[in-house]
């Protein structure tokens, strides 16, 4: 899936849960979202170490979003105002998962796979002009 895909799913993801306020679609996006990240951070090539670190930090992120759905986000006495700003900060809290990923495996991804400044050849025209012979 390329990186627009993927952006796209997301901006749909929050829209759906901006519009549905239903508690069990939270719940189910928390999940999903946290199981997919678990998934993805075991099998990325890091050392056991780091995807322990990660996999407990996305169980903390899941437990914290529960936590703050059933108390907060879906309380039974809320006003209709404080229930509007509380689903908002439920949808922010969505994308926690993603950001952790943005700042952690994310940048050793592309760090890893791309090449440095020092790696790139450079040609300019005169060396071309002046190996024109060796080029044929």
């Amino acid at each position: 899936m390329n990186s627009a895909a993927g952006k796209l799913l997301f901006v749909v993801l929050l829209s759906i849960l901006f519009f549905a306020n239903n508690f069990v679609l939270f719940v189910l996006a928390y999940v999903f979202v946290s199981l997919g990240m678990l998934v993805h951070a075991l099998l990325t090539k890091n050392d056991i170490k780091n995807k322990i670190l990660l996999s407990m930090i996305y169980v903390a992120v899941m437990i914290f979003q529960l936590t703050h759905n059933a108390l907060i986000t879906f309380a039974e006495n809320a006003p209709p105002f404080i229930s509007l700003r509380s689903r908002i900060v439920a949808i922010v809290l969505a994308a926690i998962p993603f950001i952790i990923y943005g700042m952690t495996l994310g940048n050793k991804n592309i760090k890893r796979y791309l090449p440095s400044i020092q790696d790139l050849t450079v040609f300019t025209f005169n060396e071309l002009t002046e190996n024109i012979n060796s080029v044929k």
